[in-house]
């Protein structure tokens, strides 16, 4: 099917580890009091908000000796004298580096708190605990990051709770500052009160990255991505319990930025708003390159201009699945090439969107993609295909489970677009409105390749568009359940478009016309408002069977035999009701051809044929060809040369039409044609038949009934 579409996407980046080195800042000595070292275990300061903070750590590691290279303020230092008068200066703290302790190794396992006396929060710009395995972390304000763990000692962060992240950017930092934060081994839990702006939390570990886990992850605001790679991104090289945003998800302009990315399991995941994809690449994503157990974003998906933006889903190139994703709002696409999109290198177990699907220009945009099987997609209002190549479309390699579209399916100018194809057995498909094909190949399509289509129902209409094979229902390769259109069937201007084809059909019903095309140009149209199936087909019921002199309408089916009984292609046909005189004209109804129109089946059969209104320009045939003149109704019709089931004769009937049986264009002949045909009665009147003789329908004589 499409999964060779996949050979255009490449590998993500692998996740960087990059150690950052600050710029030693020179400590200036102060004549008023900064900040001082009140015990082994506390410093306290004077923020610049002129509040009480006070850094505890749980264990007795500060000292003398190298408090001052622990921290780092924007101006002054630590006092170090005993009894040490009160804070009265204010600083910025830069910088707490328990790297420079006496002995490093012995903060591992502490915990560290940064407390204030009042509001608003303390602004604390790096922890740097690299090679330091560290218990909980809680700053009461902003963190620009933190490194810590060894890649030994689990965890490598046992928990880290701020009210924010990133909030300040670089400010608050020495030079050359950094948002990105390091852990080496698991990080229990993370807990971000408010936003995460720009801030890039980065955990791995092990060999195989399987140590970089994360707990539950809480953002009590944002995460947004901002023109810096990775910024606002939450990064693990293992798995992540779940992620809680209550706000949006919004990328930037750098790769990666506003983004949720493990490298192995990822658990459910909420947010709040919407998922905005940005001019990055993957910016705007939930990304799992293992399985994800679901998402439930409460505003909308969206993609941006950057590839893969806007994005839900397992990784491309593993076979990891996606559980129910709930989408409360649209999923759009944009420009970028999968962008605003859910996808499941897997299975993914199912998908409801509240508003609409839509594509844009860039390829796989806007759409519902599983490299496996897919379960029940629910789109509240319509989808729509435009520009890019599967853009606005639901996809599903292996199975669907049904699909349900409020609104209509509109193919666009992308070849395809606008589809719901499965490549084996697609569910029920319900749609409100129509299934609209327009200029991209394949456009405005339901159907199954290699299975079986379960039914499709439709509110409104099926029309073809001005590409190929546009605005069809087709089971390729196995059986197409009941098809009910509200509305009509309506060829296209080029071959293939306005079409219902299976292997074999249940039931066709079309409250409507069915309309053939009308050629635009030179050549034949074929399969242009047109039903055929390469077996059989049972009941159909229309309103109308309305072709043109150029290109006639076709329902047409080949047969199948059952030894002993019949080779019914066409179960029956009524064409209008009691209620509504509907005609046929310039129509070829034919049992024993398949479906590129050759002769197919010698035997095949039609069931009874009602039409309450008029029966104009043609043709009625079972197992029959129309010999040298290309004409049926002449008496050089000849039988098919092939049966399938050589102990059954063709046939059609009874035959009941209504109204009147008329030749448009004396030129041409039209039959009803069999080798046996059970009754015929036109306007009330029966007509007598007799074997192997033309017998005169219409008063011109160019409409007969032959029994070959």
């Amino acid at each position: 099917m499409i999964i060779g579409f996949l050979k255009y996407r490449t590998p993500r980046p692998p996740r960087r580890q990059p150690r950052r080195a600050f710029m030693a800042v020179t400590q200036l000595e102060m004549r008023l009091a900064p900040a001082t070292l009140v015990s082994p275990t506390d410093v306290t300061y004077l923020d610049v908000h002129n509040q009480q903070v006070d850094v505890h750590i749980s264990q007795s590691v500060f000292d003398a000796s190298t408090i001052n290279q622990v921290f780092r303020f924007s101006s002054g230092n630590v006092n170090t004298s005993n009894p040490a008068p009160p804070n009265t200066v204010k600083q910025q703290l830069q910088e707490i580096d328990l790297t420079q302790l006496t002995t490093p190794s012995d903060a591992s396992g502490a915990s560290l708190t940064i407390t204030i006396s009042g509001s608003p929060d303390v602004e604390v710009g790096f922890i740097n605990a690299t090679g330091i395995a560290l218990g909980a972390v809680k700053v009461q304000g902003d963190l620009g990051g933190i490194d810590a763990g060894d890649g030994v000692t689990t965890p490598g962060l046992a928990s880290l709770s701020v009210q924010s992240m990133g909030q300040y950017g670089t400010t608050t930092q020495p030079p050359g500052g950094s948002l990105e934060s390091d852990i080496q081994g698991p990080l229990g839990a993370l807990t971000v009160v408010g936003d995460i702006d720009g801030a890039f939390i980065n955990v791995s570990g092990g060999i195989d990255g399987s140590d970089g886990t994360i707990g539950q992850v809480t953002v009590g605001g944002s995460l947004r991505g901002g023109a810096g790679n990775d910024s606002g991104e939450i990064s693990a090289s293992g798995n992540v319990a779940g992620v809680t945003v209550k706000g949006s998800l919004d990328g930037g302009a750098g790769f990666g930025t506003g983004e949720i990315y493990t490298g192995g399991n990822l658990g459910p995941v909420q947010i709040g708003g919407s998922v905005q994809g940005s001019g990055g690449n993957t910016s705007g994503s939930i990304i799992a390159v293992g399985d994800l157990a679901g998402v439930t974003v409460k505003g909308s998906l969206v993609g941006g201009a950057g590839d893969y933006s806007g994005e839900i889903g397992s990784d491309v190139w593993t076979t990891g699945s996606v559980g129910p994703v709930q989408i409360g709002g649209n999923v759009t696409g944009s420009g970028g090439t999968f962008s605003g999109t859910i996808f499941a290198g897997g299975d993914l177990a199912g998908v409801t969107v509240g508003g609409s699907l839509g594509g844009g220009a860039g390829s796989l945009s806007g759409a519902i993609f599983a490299i496996g099987n897919m379960g029940q997609v629910q789109i509240g209002k319509g989808v729509q295909g435009t520009a890019g190549q599967y853009s606005g479309s639901i996809l599903a390699n292996g199975t669907l489970a049904g699909v349900t579209v409020g609104g209509s399916l509109s193919g666009g100018a992308g070849s395809p677009s606008g589809v719901i194809i499965a490549d084996g057995d697609l569910g029920p498909v319900q749609i409100g409105g129509g299934v609209l094909g327009s200029g991209g190949v394949g456009s405005g399509e339901v159907g199954s390749f290699r299975g079986n289509l379960a039914g499709v129902t439709l509110g409104g209409s099926l029309v073809g568009g001005a590409g190929g094979s546009s605005g069809g229902i087709f089971a390729n390769s196995g059986t197409l359940g009941p098809v009910q259109i509200t509305g009509n069937l309506q060829g296209g201007s080029v071959s293939g478009s306005g079409f219902i084809f299976g292997e074999r059909i249940t039931s066709v019903s079309i409250t409507g016309s069915v309309i053939a095309g009308q050629i635009t140009g030179s050549g034949r149209l074929t399969n242009s408002g047109a039903i055929r199936a390469t077996y059989d087909i049972g009941a159909v019921k229309v309103g109308s069977l309305v072709g043109n002199s150029k290109n006639p309408v076709v329902i047409s089916a080949g047969g199948v035999a059952s030894p002993g009984a019949t080779d019914l292609a066409i179960a029956s046909i009524t064409v209008g009701s009691s209620k509504v005189s509907g005609s046929v004209s310039f129509t070829n109804i034919l049992a024993g051809y398949n479906p590129a129109g050759t002769v197919f089946n010698a035997a095949a059969q039609i069931g009874a044929v009602t039409v309450y209104g008029n029966w104009t320009a043609s043709n009625l045939v079972a197992g029959a060809g129309p010999g040298p003149d290309g004409q049926f109704g002449t008496s050089d019709d000849v039988v098919l040369g092939h049966s399938d089931y050589a102990a059954i004769s063709s046939q059609i009937g009874p035959i009941v039409i209504k109204g009147t049986v008329v030749d448009v264009n004396n030129a041409v002949h039209y039959g009803f044609v069999a080798q046996k045909v059970t009754s015929l009665s036109v306007d009330g009147k029966p007509i007598t038949l007799t074997p192997g003789v033309l017998v005169p329908v219409d008063t011109s004589g160019k409409v007969n009934v032959y029994e070959l």
